[in-house]
């Protein structure tokens, strides 16, 4: 089903699955001027809540609403969140502001996530200049991160604006600084883990050159929270 979503470099999106509906409704319905912390927790919250229903049905009991069939495929195995913040170090009548996006890793068989991945590059143009290495096994399309730098542009084109209308107010001419920060999580926990927050898991090769990347272009610096989780690996 495609989808318009104006913070995207085409403004076209394809809801194939339950993430990408998710992405959708996360896209519009994200609170801004959240703190870090608040963010992270709606981004652990969200994966506690998808593991535990994929789990359920992916139980082999008899007496399961899905069974043996479940198509593992169509589980996503990592989410991600990005964070853009603007701050002012030097005016303390001006409040930080700051807005996020979640996004997942690909599902599907080849044939939709082939077509899912041409759609990822279309919506990032940094995109196709990451080259595929020897030894790694995945598309850089095929992960979490890449469906969130997607909305990097547009998000700090609506912080700025955010800023200018806080600056006129004041009647200043304050600088303000930008910051990045993403978290990716690991889709899976066990039982006794649903009171423990999930497992980071940090950028890969990919997607640190994508990070790099984007990140220049907005003249900011990008965070990989899961880089200082000592249990992320």
């Amino acid at each position: 089903m495609p989808m318009h979503l104006d913070s995207l470099a085409t403004g076209k999106y394809t809801v194939a699955s339950l993430f990408n509906a998710v992405h959708v409704v996360a896209t519009i319905a994200m609170p801004p001027n959240r703190t870090l912390s608040e963010y992270i927790a709606i981004s652990n919250l969200m994966g506690k809540l998808i593991a535990r229903l994929f789990e359920h049905m992916s139980a082999r009991d008899k007496n399961s609403i899905a069974s043996a069939n479940f198509p593992f495929q169509l589980i996503s195995t990592s989410i991600s969140i990005l964070v853009g913040l603007m701050f002012s170090p030097t005016a303390e009548n001006l409040s930080p502001v700051s807005r996020a996006a979640l996004g997942f890793s690909l599902t599907g068989d080849r044939k939709r996530k082939a077509t899912l991945m041409k759609e990822r590059r279309l919506n990032l143009p940094r995109l196709p200049s990451i080259e595929a290495r020897e030894g790694i096994q995945w598309d850089p399309a095929n992960c979490a991160e890449p469906e969130i730098f997607a909305h990097m542009g547009a998000m700090y084109e609506k912080l700025e604006r955010d800023t200018a209308d806080q600056s006129t107010k004041c009647q200043g001419e304050d600088v303000w600084e930008k910051l990045s920060v993403c978290l990716t999580l690991k889709l899976e926990e066990k039982k006794d883990e649903y009171t423990v927050p999930m497992k980071g898991k940090p950028l890969c090769q990919y997607c640190r050159e994508l990070a790099e990347k984007v990140s220049k272009d907005q003249s900011c610096e990008l965070l990989d929270m899961a880089f200082f989780d000592g249990d992320s690996s």
